[in-house]
């Protein structure tokens, strides 16, 4: 497999929810949930739908035209999520996905992560909830696998 085969597998195979959010700030939220489909073999033609409905998933429709600087820590994370899910990947990373959330909210955006991933590996210091999900539980102390 040539670097540029490698490069677009990835691309497609792979989306991720990062700690920090990741988002241009002087940037859409539109814009910035389009990005991952700019990189895809998704025909833009389809992005007006996609990014629309990933941002009725996080309940964010109504910011799509608001810059991303403008919007609470909270909504950042809602975006973030929403670009990780506006096109179906295999592979879903999710760094303490909900880490900025309202904790009325936090289980509510977990549903609609796990229920939009085929695989999710998902990091976090806050499991209460997962316990009521079907995961493989490996826990990392002091540098260590733990089972």
């Amino acid at each position: 497999m040539s670097p540029k085969e490698f490069a677009s597998s990835r691309r497609n195979i792979f989306s991720a929810i990062h700690q920090e959010y990741a988002l241009i700030e002087d940037e859409t939220v539109y814009d910035n949930v389009k990005i991952p489909l700019i990189f895809s073999s998704i025909k833009p033609r389809d992005y007006k739908k996609l990014i629309n409905l990933a941002l009725d998933k996080v309940g964010l429709i109504e910011y799509k035209k608001r810059r991303a600087d403008k919007l609470s820590g909270g909504q950042r994370q809602r975006v973030a999520i929403a670009r990780a899910l506006v096109k179906e990947s295999k592979v879903l990373l999710a760094d303490e996905p909900l880490s900025s959330i309202q904790q009325e909210l936090s289980r509510d955006l977990f549903e609609i992560i796990y229920n939009n991933s085929s695989t999710l590996i998902y990091i976090s210091h806050h499991l209460g909830y997962l316990k009521d999900y079907n995961f493989r539980n490996i826990k990392q102390k002091n540098g260590h696998i733990e089972k």
